[in-house]
């Protein structure tokens, strides 16, 4: 994330000398470390030098960030940024935009914005490893050059509690949640919705988001999951692709196999039971090919295990960052990082 401090000169020497060491050596700290991108202007950047005892350290890398505010400057009104300004008023945090929040530097040193941001997850020990391998991969794709965070748990159900738990402690948040749906047109589940109304309602400095497809499994095309479990019945699996083929080229988030229920498949009660609106029933008996107050289907499905397997195989793992190169994945995932990455994005840890 983008830490910009927008206090002039003359507003930092009206502060106390004691509270703008502290505050310095911590945003320094931060940037050293690799936790965030800070930005400061340079006419504040020779006060502070002048004025501020800090450290032989801190003052090194104030140097750079000094000469470095040429290329960064820009980053602050950047619409692809997400910035926390930090400005002299005496204020809590306030959003002043879609991608930007401003504090006071009393409040900026009572929370713990400038520590990793947290990646908060409904399962973090089973989605973790995958979401790191895509980040790392995405972020490439974007030059980003370095993603700071912390994996957390959420718990499923609970996952609220940990993003009203995390915005009254002040740290950046991202929170991941899966969707559940078996339809474009279902509602989302109960976990993304308590985590968003509750981010509404703490002045959470992050965003909530829900998969582009039903679960973490989803971001795997049919093919490498059929190579992750070989033993998947032929006849399950030639009306599978025969499904998912005659639908022909989709919109972004229509695809079948968005909403599938890797883990457990589907059957007609439960596409009755999810999909529960008549453009939902619809949307499934388009896609599945029936008359869901008629016809029967049940299709079964594969497994707890598909990404643990996947991330024990070095092959599978080359097959899938050969499908993160095509049209399918630029077409139904590459636009979902653009969301939440900007938070996670850093700078290179400085070597001292």
């Amino acid at each position: 994330m983008i830490i910009s401090i927008e206090i002039s000169a003359a507003e930092a020497s009206e502060q106390p000398r004691e509270k703008l060491e502290e505050f310095f050596s911590e945003v320094l700290r931060s940037s050293r470390r690799g936790h965030h991108i800070v930005v400061i202007p340079r006419a504040l950047a020779s006060w502070t030098l002048g004025h501020i005892q800090l450290s032989g350290h801190d003052r090194a890398h104030l140097e750079r960030l000094k000469e470095e505010f040429t290329q960064l400057g820009s980053l602050r009104s950047d619409p692809d940024s997400r910035v926390l300004k930090v400005v002299s008023t005496d204020q809590g945090i306030q959003r002043i935009g879609d991608h930007a929040w401003s504090i006071s530097v009393d409040s900026m040193l009572a929370g713990r914005f400038l520590e990793k941001p947290i990646l908060l997850l409904e399962n973090a020990t089973n989605d973790g490893d995958l979401y790191i391998e895509l980040f790392s991969h995405e972020a490439r794709r974007r030059g980003i050059r370095s993603l700071a965070y912390e994996v957390a748990n959420g718990g499923g159900g609970t996952t609220f509690q940990e993003v009203y738990r995390l915005a009254k402690l002040q740290h950046v948040v991202v929170c991941i949640c899966d969707h559940d749906k078996l339809s474009p047109y279902s509602q989302n589940s109960e976990t993304f919705r308590k985590a968003a109304s509750t981010a509404k309602h703490s002045d959470l400095v992050g965003t909530v988001v829900t998969t582009p497809g039903r679960e973490v499994e989803n971001f795997l095309p049919l093919d490498l999951v059929l190579d992750i479990v070989p033993n998947f019945p032929i006849d399950q699996r030639k009306k599978l692709e025969d499904l998912i083929t005659v639908q022909g080229p989709v919109q972004p988030r229509d695809c079948l196999w968005l909403f599938f229920d890797v883990k457990e498949g589907i059957c007609s009660n439960k596409l009755l039971k999810k999909c529960k609106s008549i453009d939902a029933q619809r949307w499934a008996e388009e896609k599945y090919k029936i008359d869901l107050q008629v016809d029967k289907i049940a299709i079964t499905g594969f497994g707890e295990t598909v990404v643990a397997q996947l991330l024990d195989d070095g092959a599978l793992l080359a097959k899938l960052y050969k499908f993160t190169r095509s049209q399918y994945w630029l077409h139904h995932f590459a636009p979902w990082f653009d969301a939440f990455l900007p938070f996670l994005q850093s700078r290179l840890t400085s070597r001292v």
